[in-house]
């Protein structure tokens, strides 16, 4: 049942990829998450890195957004 989560084009994110194991197949993009304290309070900081083709495919595909908020 889990292989059919990672077929075809579309997205799926894993919270805890450790716990899996050799059950997942190698990440395509990695999304670290941290807190961040600023002037203007608490807020949250994504950073995309990515792992392989299909990774850096899809950062390109994000560039024009890159400083957007929210």
């Amino acid at each position: 049942g889990l292989d059919d989560y990672f077929q075809g084009d579309g997205v799926c994110l894993v919270e805890w990829p450790e716990k899996a194991g050799s059950y997942l197949p190698p990440p395509d993009l990695r999304v670290c998450l941290s807190l961040t304290h600023g002037a203007s309070g608490a807020g949250r900081r994504a950073e995309l890195i990515a792992a392989g083709a299909r990774g850096e495919t899809c950062l390109s595909s994000l560039k024009p957004l890159r400083g957007a908020t929210s």
